[in-house]
């Protein structure tokens, strides 16, 4: 597969991958550097268990980002490494749930361990259908984790 029609594909990925990065990495530093809640603290701060977790999910993301950023979903959907990598992915995301605290960072998460199982099946079974599905499912999953760690 020419390069230059997956690179597009890559950058997207990684820049998608660095913006999360950076918005929980703001996130945990903000958490951890308060010893004690402030006054005027508000509900939408992230506990500092929420925020390890969002660093640790968007270290995941980050690692999926960089295995997978010469992999065009156009060109070479069914990618058998690129689905297990997905797979293992949605595992390591799984491993995460016990240490977050809010309902809202759970479900986040879970939602995008989901879109990826559903995404790594569908491209094992080469279900045209079902990957465009879950490949849509699992953006959106994405930014529901990224507005989950920010704290909305």
């Amino acid at each position: 597969m020419p390069w230059n029609r997956c690179r597009p594909l890559g950058v997207a990925v990684l820049m998608l991958s660095l913006l999360f990065v950076s918005s929980c990495a703001t996130t945990h530093s903000r958490a951890s550097s308060q010893a004690a809640p402030s006054p005027n603290a508000t509900a939408r701060e992230i506990p500092p268990a929420d925020a390890y977790t969002c660093a640790s999910v968007e270290g995941l993301f980050g690692h999926l980002a960089a295995q997978t950023a010469r992999w065009s979903p156009n060109v070479a959907p069914f990618d058998r490494v690129t689905a297990k990598q997905i797979r293992q992915t949605s595992v390591s995301l799984r491993k995460q749930l016990p240490q977050a605290q809010t309902s809202a960072v759970r479900l986040a998460v879970t939602s995008s361990a989901s879109a990826f199982d559903t995404l790594a099946t569908a491209m094992w079974r080469k279900n045209q259908v079902g990957f465009n599905h879950a490949l849509a499912s699992s953006r959106t999953a994405y930014g529901h984790v990224k507005a989950a760690c920010k704290g909305n």
